[in-house]
C-alpha cells in the first residue's frame, strides 16, 4: 500500500473515530438532558417536520396516561389532542416562530388525557434545524404539567373576587402605602367609597383632599400616632365626596423594617355612613319612645279598663249564680268561666307589670313579713290546683327557718314564687312539685335564703335555659297552647328577683324535671312586727239595710252586675251611663249615701264627674268610690286627688264590694255565709250570653263563620289591618267559650298577618279554622238534637 493511501486510511478511521465520539457525546447529552428535564417533571418531543413524525419521552406520554408503545408519533395526532378552544393560540404561537417571528415560543394549552379530560401544560419549543432552503427541519420542546398550578390560581382568583364581592357588601375597601417610594395600592372598594375611576393615579395627597376641612387635623394626628406606636389604630372621619358628606371608619397599621423604622402602612377603610344614619334615627327613636312612656302608661291604663270592664260582669254574674244554682253540671260550667276570666286576669297583670318594667316605674314595698306565712299563702293558692292535677305539693323549710321574721315586699316575692310554683304544677304531668327554703347564711342584722322550686315534668332544652327569661319566650307553644301564658311571667319574675338582689338560675334536663333556684339577703325584722298569717275562717256577707248607692258605669253587663250586686247587699241603687247622667241624679233627691264611680266614660269621665259633685254642699263628704282598672299606684292617688275616698280595680266580685261598701256604710246586719243573702233572679231575657250556652255557641258559630270568610275576603283584598282586628277578635270570644281549637287557628293567622306572611298561608289556616267550625257545629247540633 502506497504511503498516500494509507494516510488516508488512518485519516478516515481518526474521523470515523472522532464523529464517533461525538455522537456518543451527542447522545449521552442527550440523555443527560431528558434525565434531568424528566426528573424536574418535564416531557420531551421532537418533531421531525420534513416527515411530519414527532418522539416523545416517557414521561410525556406518562403525563396523558399513554405508554410509548402505544403513542401515535404522527402530527395530527398531537394537535388533535389539544382542546378545541387551544388549537388556535397553539397554532398560531408554532407558526410564528417557524416563520422567524419569535426566537421561541412560550404558551398554556389544554392536552387531553386518555381518560378524556384535560390537563394543562406548559408548553415551550425552538427550532433546531432548517432545510438547506431555509424551511423549518426540526423543533424540539418540553411539556411541563402545570395543572396544580392553573387550580391555584383558579383558586386565587374566586377569592381574589369573592374579597372584592364581600368588600362592596361591606362597603369596605383596602390599601396599602409604601413608605420607601411612596407608591400606593386601593382595592376596588376604596376607589367606589371615593367616588374615583379604578385607573386613577394615587398619592397620599390624594386621599387627603378628600378629608372634610373640619376632620384634617384629627386625620393627620392620628396618622402620626400610628406611626408612633405599634398595634392597630382607628379613625372615624368625614370625607367629602361629589358633594356629599361620608363617614369612614378606618384601621391601619405600620410595618416597620429591622431598625425599626417605619417601611409601610396597611389598612382598611369602611364607608359606615348608614350606620351613622341609623344611629341618628335611634337617637331620635329613643327620646321619642321616652317621651312615649307617659302615653304608653296612659294606653295600657284605658286597655286595662276596657278588658277589666266585661271581665267585671262575668266575675259578677259567676258570683251571683253560684249561689242560685244548685246542679253539678251547671256549677262545673260557672267554675270553668270563673277560671278562664281569672286566667284573663293574670294575663292582664303580667302585661301591666311588664309595662312597669320597661317604664322603670316598678317599686318595692318593704314591709316586715313572717317567712311561715308567705309559705301559708303559698301552698294555700296551689293545694287545689295540685290536687286537681294529682300532684304532690310540699314545702320543705326547717323549723328555725319558718321562724324567721325578715323586712322586704312579701306580695313580690309571693309572686315571684307563684310564677315559678304555677309553671312547674303546669307543666308538670305526674309527680311533685317541692318548694325548699333553706337559710345559708345569718348574722346580726340579715339572713340570705335560698328559694328553689323543684318539679319532676317535662324539663327544658339546654338551648332555652337563658332564654326562657326574655319576655314573651315561651318553653313550648304545644305546652303553651294547651296550658294558656303570656311568656312574660320568668321574665318578670326575674325582673323582680333583680330588683330584690338576686337572680333565678335554673338546672333542667329534658324529661327528668327542672330546679329554679335564687338567693336573697333580707333584713331581718322584729318579730311583733310582722303581720300575722290569716287563717281560714267562716265568712260573713254585710247586709246595708236600704242605704242608697248611684252606680255610675258605661257598660251595659257591669251595670247588671253592679246593681244586682248592690241589692243583694240590701242597698237601693239607680244607674248612670256617664259622669253628665251621674252629676245630675246627684242634684235630684233624696241623696246618695256612696257612688261607685267608673273612671273611663264617654262625654264625662269619672275625675270630671267627681270634681263637679264634690262641688255640691250635699255630696261634698260621700264617699264616692273609683271604679277602674288602672294599676298603678299613681291612678290612685289621682282618684284621689280628685276627691275620691277609695279605689275599687276591676273585676268586682260581691266579697270586695261588700268589704268596700262596709268601710263607708254602717251596716244593718251581717249574715253568717254568702248564701245567706238572696239575690233577686234576672229575668231570662237579660241574662248575659256567655250563660246562655247553647243560645250563645250557636251565635258564635253563625257570627264566627262569617267573620272567618270576611276576614278572607279583607285578605284577598290586602285589607290586613281589619283582617288582624278580625282575628283577634275571634280568638278573644273563642277562648272565653272555650273553642279553644278555634281560638289557637285564629291566634295563628293573627300572628301570620302580623308578620305578613303570604295569602296562600292565611288561606291555609282559615281552611283549618273554618273545618274547625264544622266539627263545632256538628258536636253543637248532636247536643242539641
Amino acid at each position: 500500500m502506497s504511503a498516500h493511501l494509507l494516510v488516508e486510511a488512518r485519516t478516515a478511521i481518526r474521523t470515523r473515530r472522532s464523529l464517533q465520539v461525538r455522537e456518543k457525546v451527542r447522545r449521552e447529552g442527550e440523555e443527560r438532558w431528558k434525565f434531568a428535564l424528566e426528573n424536574a417533571g418535564q416531557g420531551v418531543w421532537d418533531w421531525d417536520i420534513e416527515h411530519g413524525r414527532l418522539s416523545y419521552s416517557g414521561l410525556y406520554a406518562e403525563m396523558l396516561g399513554h405508554s410509548l408503545e402505544g403513542f401515535d408519533p404522527g402530527a395530527g395526532a398531537a394537535f388533535a389532542r389539544v382542546h378545541p378552544d387551544d388549537l388556535p393560540r397553539i397554532t398560531a404561537a408554532v407558526e410564528a416562530h417557524l416563520a422567524g417571528h419569535t426566537s421561541s415560543y412560550l404558551t398554556d394549552l389544554r392536552l387531553r388525557h386518555r381518560d378524556g379530560h384535560y390537563i394543562w401544560v406548559e408548553s415551550r419549543g425552538k427550532l433546531i434545524e432548517r432545510r438547506p432552503d431555509g424551511q423549518p427541519k426540526r423543533i424540539i420542546g418540553i411539556h411541563t404539567d402545570i395543572t396544580a398550578r392553573k387550580r391555584t390560581e383558579a383558586c386565587l382568583q374566586q377569592s381574589l373576587a369573592e374579597l372584592e364581592r364581600s368588600q362592596s357588601v361591606a362597603h369596605i375597601g383596602s390599601w396599602s402605602r409604601d413608605l420607601r417610594d411612596g407608591t400606593m395600592r386601593w382595592s376596588k372598594e376604596t376607589y367606589r367609597i371615593f367616588g374615583l375611576p379604578p385607573d386613577t393615579p394615587l398619592s397620599f395627597d390624594l386621599g387627603l383632599d378628600f378629608v372634610h376641612p373640619e376632620d384634617v387635623a384629627a386625620f393627620r394626628h392620628a396618622m402620626a400616632r400610628a406611626c408612633r406606636e405599634s398595634g392597630l389604630q382607628e379613625i372615624t372621619y368625614r370625607l367629602v365626596v361629589q358633594g356629599r358628606v361620608k363617614w369612614v371608619q378606618e384601621w391601619f397599621e405600620y410595618t416597620m423594617d429591622d431598625d425599626g423604622s417605619p417601611q409601610a402602612v396597611l389598612g382598611t377603610i369602611q364607608d359606615i355612613t348608614p350606620i351613622k344614619c341609623v344611629e341618628d334615627e335611634l337617637r331620635v327613636a329613643k327620646q321619642l319612645a321616652e317621651s312615649a312612656n307617659e302615653a304608653k302608661g296612659v294606653f295600657l291604663a284605658n286597655m286595662s279598663h276596657e278588658i277589666r270592664s266585661p271581665l267585671n260582669a262575668i266575675i259578677g254574674y259567676v258570683d251571683l249564680l253560684s249561689r242560685e244554682l244548685t246542679h253539678p253540671a251547671h256549677k262545673r260550667k260557672l267554675v270553668s268561666i270563673r277560671d278562664s276570666a281569672h286566667q284573663l286576669i293574670a294575663i292582664l297583670n303580667d302585661i301591666l307589670d311588664q309595662s312597669k318594667i320597661d317604664a322603670g316605674r316598678l317599686d318595692l314595698d318593704a314591709k316586715p313579713f313572717a317567712i311561715e306565712g308567705l309559705l301559708e299563702r303559698l301552698l294555700r293558692q296551689f293545694e287545689d290546683q295540685a290536687r286537681h292535677r294529682a300532684l304532690v305539693l310540699s314545702v320543705e323549710a326547717p323549723p328555725a327557718t319558718r321562724a324567721l321574721v325578715v323586712s322586704g315586699d312579701e306580695p313580690r316575692l309571693l309572686q315571684v314564687l307563684g310564677n315559678l310554683v304555677g309553671n312547674a304544677l303546669k307543666f308538670t304531668e305526674e309527680g311533685e312539685v317541692t318548694l325548699r327554703l333553706e337559710c345559708l347564711e345569718r348574722d346580726a342584722g340579715t339572713a340570705r335564703l335560698d328559694f328553689s322550686v323543684t318539679d319532676s315534668g317535662c324539663g327544658i332544652e339546654p338551648a332555652m335555659h337563658e332564654r326562657i327569661f326574655e319576655p314573651f319566650t315561651q318553653i313550648d307553644s304545644t305546652m303553651t297552647r294547651r296550658h294558656g301564658g303570656t311568656g312574660l311571667g320568668l321574665s318578670i319574675s326575674q325582673d323582680l328577683v333583680e330588683a330584690m338582689g338576686g337572680r333565678i338560675r335554673v338546672d333542667s334536663e329534658v324529661g327528668r324535671g327542672s330546679t329554679f333556684r335564687f338567693e336573697l339577703a333580707l333584713p331581718l325584722a322584729a318579730q311583733a312586727a310582722a303581720e300575722p298569717v290569716p287563717r281560714r275562717a267562716a265568712p260573713r256577707m254585710p247586709h246595708f239595710g236600704g242605704r242608697r248607692v248611684l252606680i255610675v258605669e258605661d257598660h251595659a253587663h257591669s251595670q247588671e252586675i253592679l246593681l244586682e250586686m248592690t241589692e243583694a247587699l240590701g242597698c237601693v241603687a239607680d244607674v248612670a251611663s256617664d259622669g253628665s247622667e251621674a252629676l245630675a241624679c246627684a242634684l235630684g233627691q233624696p241623696r246618695y249615701d256612696l257612688i261607685l264611680m267608673d273612671m273611663q266614660m264617654p262625654a264625662m269621665n269619672g275625675l270630671e264627674a267627681t270634681r263637679a259633685i264634690r262641688r255640691l254642699p250635699a255630696y261634698r263628704t260621700t264617699p264616692i268610690v273609683a271604679l277602674t282598672a288602672n294599676a298603678f299606684s299613681e291612678d290612685r292617688r289621682t282618684c284621689l286627688d280628685a276627691g275620691m275616698s277609695d279605689h275599687m280595680g276591676k273585676p268586682v266580685t260581691l266579697t270586695q264590694l261588700a268589704g268596700v261598701l262596709a268601710d263607708w256604710l254602717p251596716c244593718a246586719r251581717e249574715d253568717t255565709a254568702p248564701d245567706a243573702v238572696t239575690a233577686p233572679a234576672l229575668p231570662p231575657q237579660t241574662r248575659p250570653p256567655a250563660l246562655g250556652e247553647a243560645l250563645h255557641l250557636r251565635r258564635f258559630i253563625d257570627t264566627g263563620r262569617a267573620d272567618l270568610a270576611r276576614l278572607g275576603a279583607h285578605v284577598e283584598a290586602g285589607e290586613r289591618a281589619p283582617a288582624k282586628a278580625l282575628a283577634h277578635d275571634l280568638k278573644g270570644i273563642a277562648g272565653l267559650l272555650g273553642a279553644h281549637r278555634v281560638a289557637a287557628l285564629a291566634d295563628e293567622i293573627g300572628q301570620a298577618l302580623h308578620a305578613e306572611l303570604d295569602s296562600a298561608v292565611i288561606r291555609y289556616l282559615a281552611g283549618k279554622c273554618e273545618a274547625s267550625f264544622a266539627e263545632l257545629d256538628a258536636a253543637h247540633r248532636d247536643d242539641t238534637a
